[in-house]
């Protein structure tokens, strides 16, 4: 949306909303190991994708070997779209806790009003007829 919120930038602008330097924390690791960073390269300035003139690869990343990392742009794709690398083994364990019937409580410090708590629609039950082609 627009500054004066009354319309959509075209994705061709919305980078102009970020500074063109910055810095980059790791924001997340990808399944294949490699770090996915947001919006700004190791030299410091804003990555962009090849569909919008970027020198970032068809997955959204760049480097080589051990230094590849994926990034986070503010054009489209956004995001990682494929891996490069190799998916290892992914680990999970269950668990016999439960989560409380009314759910998980989170709180934010300064907000006193909570928004309403989302309730799944019932489904339709009623019988239809069949039909034939």
């Amino acid at each position: 949306i627009n500054d004066a919120g009354t319309e959509v930038r075209p994705y061709s602008e919305m980078s102009a909303q970020f500074p063109k330097t910055g810095l980059s924390p790791v924001v997340g690791f990808a399944r294949d190991g490699f770090p996915i960073y947001a919006l700004y390269g190791p030299d410091g300035q804003m990555v962009r994708s090849a569909t919008y003139e970027g020198d970032l690869d068809e997955c959204n990343g760049k480097g080589e070997g051990s230094d590849y990392a994926y990034y986070i742009t503010a054009e489209p794709p956004f995001v990682p779209t494929c891996l490069r690398g190799t998916v290892g083994n992914f680990a999970f364990a269950t668990s016999d806790k439960k989560c409380p019937e009314p759910g998980i409580t989170n709180s934010i410090s300064g907000v006193t009003t909570a928004a309403p708590v989302p309730v799944p629609a019932t489904p339709d039950t009623t019988p239809t007829e069949p039909t034939t082609p």
